[in-house]
């Protein structure tokens, strides 16, 4: 009897090319999977809608395909078109969180199912909509993320990263009560305690009844750490982060641009090396 397998997989610098497209070895191994019979976790920080439209214009399959976003605080089942799972931030701590990052002038953006929110449009509004082309909207009013499910807010400084990193020192001390992390050398974000990609992971295992030992993960960043712990097996890409590539099972050979998730695909799922 054939067991099923589920491949997890980051977007940006993992799946993509740096150019945001992806690649014909990538594509092809993405197929052989699926018709094997086996299952893809598209697994990314990038929001609901973001995601799905970026799925359809890079015209990925959907069939027995699973979409994990928000950090891993919202999965959904592609093919069927409904919500496996979701578990958006603690109101009033997320209030409280938003706060102090205005207080210190950081910029922010918090996210909503099917767009984000900012309290200003600035340069970096306009830098991170270029790489991401998410809906927004800008506020005045706190009332406004009190009234619906927040599911993230991401700090962002494009110019200098001590503010992050400050951020990060205090998390790491308990001041937050959050899970957080860099998802880019410009990005920390903040998600729910217990909230990550490979909480997302777990969640989409026990809902296909698929066990840990069936799992690979793949991913560069920091906030790919989770679900690379997680897997049964998790793989960095050699592009990655230092920091990943030094806690994961395996490190491709290929980076992004060059078919890094193909090369996993065909090791450990497929059973063959190419």
């Amino acid at each position: 009897m054939t067991v099923n397998k589920i491949l997890f997989t980051d977007f940006d610098e993992t799946l993509l090319t740096t150019d945001k497209k992806i690649c014909k070895e990538n594509y092809d191994a993405i197929e052989e999977l699926l018709a094997r019979g086996n299952y893809l976790a598209y697994t990314t920080g990038r929001p609901w809608r973001g995601a799905v439209k970026l799925i359809e214009q890079l015209g990925l399959p959907k069939k027995h395909c699973f979409l994990i976003c928000f950090q891993g605080c919202f999965v959904y089942d592609l093919e069927h078109e409904e919500t496996v799972g979701g578990s958006p931030m603690d109101t009033e701590d997320m209030l409280n969180l938003v706060r102090v990052l205005r207080e210190r002038n950081i910029y922010l953006e918090a996210f909503g199912k099917d767009k984000f929110y900012c309290f200003e449009y600035t340069d970096a509004t306009k830098r991170y909509n270029g790489l991401t082309n998410e809906s927004y909207e800008v506020i005045s009013d706190m009332d406004v993320l009190a009234s619906q499910p927040i599911y993230k807010v991401m700090a962002i400084d494009f110019d200098n990263r001590a503010p992050l990193e400050q951020l990060k020192k205090e998390a790491e001390e308990g001041v937050y009560p959050f899970d957080s992390f860099f998802s880019s050398d410009w990005f920390y974000e903040f998600c729910g305690k217990g909230q990550n990609k490979g909480t997302g992971l777990k969640t989409l295992a026990d809902y296909l009844q698929i066990t840990m030992e069936q799992t690979v993960a793949v991913g560069d960043e920091e906030n790919d750490l989770s679900m690379i712990l997680a897997a049964g097996i998790g793989v960095a890409m050699c592009n990655g982060k230092d920091i990943v590539k030094s806690q994961a099972d395996v490190i491709t050979t290929r980076d992004n641009n060059q078919g890094g998730v193909a090369e996993t695909i065909h090791r450990f799922i497929l059973g063959n090396e190419q």
